[in-house]
């Protein structure tokens, strides 16, 4: 699912933000990165969860789109 959000803040630091909301609800971080308009992390839980977390910016000044996604690992 896709969200549009408009925020001040640039797209590392609304990742940021939410990855911290990953990290607090147990989740643990894999990767992250940022390149450009675009800042993501990975995550894992318990080795059987993965997510992932994407921040873009938009070409409207002020957005951004966040997508994250959860799915189970294996089976």
């Amino acid at each position: 699912m896709w969200f549009e959000l408009v925020s001040t803040d640039n797209a590392a630091e609304l990742e940021r933000f939410y990855r911290e909301q990953f990290l607090e609800a147990g989740w643990e971080l894999v990767d992250q990165g940022t390149e450009g308009a675009a800042a993501w992390s990975r995550f894992r839980k318990q080795d059987e969860w993965g997510a992932m977390l994407l921040v873009i910016e938009t070409l409207k000044p002020g957005t951004r789109v966040v997508f994250a996604m959860a799915t189970r690992l294996g089976r």
